[in-house]
């Protein structure tokens, strides 16, 4: 079920960024056919002076459409985050609990989730921590057979995953239901290749390849008394991986200034968390020693053209 509901947001967003494209580049085209010389008048203009202004307009569409800017996305949502391994929880203790692989996303303005923020800083300056999502492109249109355009940016993100909304069907003891926080940060760096100009309004396909670090920390421990025995008190872990890569593929939808953008970041392999915890438990014989994050983020984003 949730497999199904999953590919069928996924094609919602799409369908929803086509039609969203049309709008943002038909007032444009309408603006272009209302100041419009009518014939009649551009034939009084002269042979002359007609072929020097076509020639000048030619010349400035044509810079127009070959110089570089940047873009910033100015407001941007992960809307999905997605395991290829059992859940990173999963991994951790071993609960069927936690069997599914996805779950929604929380982000950091959730003021009830803290962990120890003096230490959480992983391998990067503390002063990105607080920041919102957002990310920084220099693009670069290009002429080279089927390639369109390429582009260098820099993405960062982060998102908050709580036991109870991973285990969707928690039920049984709360003191045998293992507690989790975790905190997780990203810090992406990619280079990507676009198949039509990205310079120009309407649509781009990309596709790229980059290298990220994933960072951040997690509480881990057990709610109340089992037998008149308390279990492990909460301990707090810091983890970090880099570096860390990953292929991209995303569709825009370009206006004059801003546009749209749905991208899939795909993930390898890694190894982010070496210390479990869980592990030695007699709650949780199953927990691994080292748990890996591989996966997908669906991002969609507000860019803007500067």
């Amino acid at each position: 079920m949730m497999r199904k509901s999953f590919c069928f947001y996924i094609l919602r967003i799409v369908l929803i960024l086509l039609i969203s494209g049309r709008f943002i580049y038909l007032p444009n085209s309408l603006l272009a056919q209302q100041n419009a010389i009518p014939a009649d008048e551009a034939e009084q203009l002269g042979e002359f002076e007609d072929g020097a202004a076509g020639a000048e307009g030619v010349a400035g569409s044509s810079v127009g459409s070959s110089d570089s800017f940047f873009r910033f996305s100015v407001l941007t949502e992960m809307m999905a985050l997605r395991f290829n391994d059992p859940h990173p929880y999963k991994q951790m203790t071993g609960s069927k609990k936690f069997d599914d692989p996805s779950a929604p996303p929380q982000f950091l303005g959730d003021s009830s989730f803290r962990i120890n923020n003096q230490e959480d800083h992983g391998e990067l300056q503390p002063i990105l921590r607080p920041l919102p999502a957002f990310s920084v492109e220099y693009v670069l249109p290009l002429d080279f057979f089927v390639i369109n355009g390429a582009s260098f940016m820099y993405y960062h993100t982060s998102t908050a995953l709580f036991d109870a909304v991973v285990a969707f069907q928690a039920s049984g003891a709360k003191s045998t239901i293992p507690l989790i926080k975790m905190r997780i940060y990203y810090d992406l760096f990619s280079a990507s290749v676009h198949f039509l100009n990205p310079a120009e309004e309407g649509v781009d396909i990309f596709a790229g390849l980059g290298v990220g670090s994933i960072d951040g920390a997690y509480e881990g421990g057990f709610r109340g008394r089992i037998e008149n025995d308390f279990v492990r008190t909460v301990e707090t872990v810091n983890f970090s991986a880099l570096p860390v890569p990953f292929r991209k593929v995303g569709l825009d939808v370009n206006g004059e200034t801003f546009g749209l953008r749905f991208a899939v970041y795909t993930f390898s392999r890694a190894e982010v968390i070496t210390k479990n915890v869980f592990v030695g438990n007699p709650l949780t014989p199953n927990a691994n020693k080292r748990i890996n994050f591989d996966g997908l983020i669906l991002r969609a984003a507000l860019t803007w053209r500067l």
